[in-house]
């Protein structure tokens, strides 16, 4: 729902017209009307005067990731069946941004567990690993620019479950930072012009690019140069 649409339903719920929710918030009318109209830019002020007589308060939160949409920009990963977005330049900014952030925050919390023994690294310098998910042991390759996976056995790990949670959403973490790696990278070797105004100047950037790129990770370039020539 949107937030202007929130305050609508509020302030009617509570049986109040724009003119009373003004008298007793101490917000103008004209105001009020414009916010609902989703014409106005309020001040945080004026919004937390407005909310407190609505019994509503600001918070802040993590935006989530749309994935699906940024694998149909261009990420080199699975997709889901019948998923189907139009891409864009503009969605493909704004996903990819949304996805360094949240890969920021994934990374100071799971990073530290790279050599855990649940992640099996296999052929480093080339496109195979193993990760665990789900309890079983799942092959990972990229060969000839298509991805191939395989469930290698089913069955739970021996060892600590909280632990194997984390080797699991470390594996998640690590599968998505080569994917924005080589989505990064295709960018800045084919389309500097996007790379360089949108995402050069980011320090989470230039942190995921320093350990690029590996032979797995020019692979994944490939894939994501395949989709991003289709609308870029």
């Amino acid at each position: 729902m949107l937030f202007l649409e929130r305050i609508r339903k509020e302030r009617k719920s509570l049986g109040l017209s724009q003119a009373e929710l003004s008298r007793i918030s101490g917000v103008s009318l004209p105001t009020i009307q414009n916010i609902e109209r989703g014409v106005a830019n309020p001040s945080l002020s004026t919004l937390q005067s407005l909310l407190k007589v609505l019994g509503l308060t600001l918070t802040v939160d993590n935006a989530s990731v749309d994935w699906e949409t940024l694998i149909s920009c261009g990420l080199p990963m699975l997709q889901k069946q019948g998923v189907k977005v139009r891409a864009s330049r503009r969605l493909l900014i704004e996903s990819l941004r949304l996805a360094l952030c949240d890969l920021h925050r994934y990374g100071q919390k799971y990073g530290q567990h790279v050599n855990h023994p649940h992640i099996d690294r296999v052929n480093e310098d080339e496109a195979h690993y193993e990760y665990v998910e789900d309890h079983a042991v799942y092959s990972f390759n990229v060969e000839d620019d298509h991805f191939h996976e395989n469930k290698i056995c089913d069955g739970s790990k021996q060892g600590d479950g909280a632990m194997q949670g984390v080797a699991e959403k470390y594996g998640e973490y690590e599968r998505k930072r080569e994917s924005v790696c080589a989505l990064l990278l295709a960018l800045k070797t084919h389309y500097g012009g996007v790379f360089e105004k949108n995402f050069a100047k980011m320090p989470v950037v230039k942190g995921l690019l320093d350990n690029c790129p590996t032979g797995r990770i020019l692979k994944l370039r490939r894939i994501a140069l395949s989709k991003l020539a289709e609308y870029l």
